[in-house]
């Protein structure tokens, strides 16, 4: 993909992730941070097999083009494409010894088919607990997760 692509990829996801934070702030725009409940349905169950460990129950909750990008201070890269390697690169993380322990999970709202959160992924290191949060705007196509962008706060 070329960089100028990339660009204007990012800095539309960006503007996007600013203007969804601005509506879902005011009060008078509350419907959008009411999750409805079968998407919320959706979202509970593909968290709680994660949680779980539950490679299967991930899959059946994930589309077979799936894509996980993240952006950080260096860019936008697409980490994973594909539901089969998406779900070889999750089992790598469950066996490794990462020192993640948990992870909080704070729902903003939706607009359509996208959906908004905060995470805050905890590890334990040998420095102590670490904690880790992140911006995430998931995409959801045929009552499934499509793509996913986790935005990890410049330092």
């Amino acid at each position: 993909m070329e960089t100028a692509l990339k660009i204007t990829i990012v800095t539309g996801l960006m503007i996007f992730t600013a203007t969804t934070s601005w509506v879902l702030a005011k009060e008078s725009q509350t419907n959008y941070r009411e999750i409805p409940p079968d998407l919320l349905t959706l979202i509970e169950a593909s968290d709680k097999a994660f949680m779980e460990q539950n490679i299967d129950a991930i899959a059946e909750h994930m589309s077979e083009d799936f894509e996980w990008h993240i952006v950080n201070a260096e860019g936008e890269k697409l980490m994973v494409s594909g539901r089969a390697e998406t779900l070889q690169r999750i089992e790598r993380f469950f066996t490794m010894d990462t020192g993640w322990t948990n992870a909080d999970v704070h729902r903003l709202g939706y607009l359509g088919n996208i959906f908004v959160q905060i995470e805050v992924d905890y590890y334990d290191t040998p420095d102590g607990r670490k904690t880790v949060p992140t911006l995430s705007v998931y995409e959801m196509k045929n009552s499934q997760r499509w793509r996913e962008w986790k935005f990890y706060p410049a330092e």
